[in-house]
């Protein structure tokens, strides 16, 4: 089965081929954002042109590819307002997701043959590149670390955050949030929190995961996304839905966290505290 996605002025379309398979096997669609117009989301964008922009760089540590558009999408795309450059840096490469094995069964049903966890790991990450891509971040701010999924320590963030801090002085360091549920998010904002209470870095926010939002309303700080940037963020989350696996693309992300990605396509915002 080969899915081909097309990227148009009017959104996402897609084209399934062998589609008796498909409803047999079907996976959620991605929306239809007809009549909404688009810049061109294949050509990374360039900082506003707005005076507040500054040469101060802003560097979000992300656990796992997607939580860059679920988590931060919003953020991101705020943040070419406002800061240059913008740096995307995953810790892990999300091998401990089910969704591995959700994307084994599924090639099993189309009598396709498996994939190694480094295949997919592989998938995950290029995902991650096509996501951030449609945000706008430049390749070159992107940089991919291989900490253990689901075993990330504060220890092992905290170098990763100082080395930062060094290439970027008094940067923006945006990390989820130390109450985090997840283990891997929680050690990201352990980290970057220590640092700030030691003044090793002196600029911070922490990220809140979508479950988390309604604990604590009154202290979170909210970013939507703008109408003008609709069309990126849209196509950003749709990045994790592309299955063709002859291009190594197995729906990485709606596989892994379907009910979060459902969210994200009704509420498009980001919520964060200092």
């Amino acid at each position: 089965m080969i899915i081909f996605v097309f990227i148009t002025l009017a959104g996402v379309k897609w084209t399934l081929i062998n589609s008796e398979a498909n409803q047999n096997n079907p996976l959620p669609k991605a929306p239809d954002y007809s009549g909404v117009i688009s810049d061109n989301p294949s050509t990374p964008s360039e900082p506003s042109a707005d005076t507040s922009v500054s040469d101060q760089a802003t560097i979000f540590y992300v656990p796992h590819p997607d939580d860059e558009v679920l988590n931060m999408g919003a953020t991101v795309l705020e943040a070419q307002n406002h800061y240059q450059p913008i740096v995307l840096v995953l810790l892990t490469k999300g091998a401990a997701s089910g969704a591995f094995k959700e994307v084994n069964d599924r090639l099993a049903a189309y009598t396709l043959p498996p994939i190694t966890l480094a295949e997919f790991t592989e998938a995950r990450v290029r995902d991650f590149y096509e996501s951030a891509r449609y945000l706008g971040i430049q390749t070159d701010n992107i940089y991919v670390y291989d900490l253990p999924d689901g075993q990330v320590t504060p220890a092992s963030v905290r170098e990763i955050i100082l080395t930062f801090e060094a290439k970027y002085p008094q940067a923006l360091h945006q990390a989820m949030s130390p109450s985090d549920t997840h283990p891997d998010h929680a050690a990201s904002g352990t980290a970057l929190h220590e640092l700030q209470n030691e003044n090793l870095v002196s600029s911070c926010r922490y990220i809140i995961s979508r479950p988390l939002w309604d604990l604590n309303p009154a202290a979170n700080i909210t970013r939507s996304v703008s109408q003008e940037n609709m069309i990126r963020y849209q196509n950003a989350l749709n990045a994790y839905y592309v299955w063709n696996p002859d291009a190594g693309r197995y729906s990485t992300g709606i596989l892994s966290t379907s009910y979060n990605f459902g969210l994200a396509q009704k509420i498009l915002e980001t919520h964060w505290t200092r």
